[in-house]
């Protein structure tokens, strides 16, 4: 993988795939600047906010994870885990029943 990487650096999947294997190994500020890499290569790419929003917030940055689970519902609306986590967290209310 970090091979591949290092043919094609421009790659953001291949850093998201990377940020996977690190979390796999608990290695999580690792993870960290391998999601940040990617989410700098395709800013707009559907999970890499979210990725880097469970990393933070198992580095225990809480307000991070808000803000990063936050860009991602800004911008897919239908991210139901982005959703559920900001829910979990207390950052959005659930809507009333009907």
């Amino acid at each position: 993988l970090e091979e591949g990487i290092k043919k094609q650096p421009g790659q953001a999947q291949m850093f998201k795939t990377l940020a996977e294997v690190r979390v796999s190994e608990g290695k999580l500020p690792e993870a960290e600047n391998a999601i940040r890499r990617a989410i700098q290569l395709d800013p707009e790419h559907e999970g890499f906010q979210y990725m880097l929003g469970v990393i933070l917030l198992e580095r225990g940055d809480r307000e991070g994870a808000i803000a990063a689970f936050g860009r991602e519902l800004a911008a897919h609306p239908g991210q139901k885990d982005a959703l559920r986590r900001l829910r979990e967290l207390g950052a959005v209310r659930s809507a009333p029943a009907r």
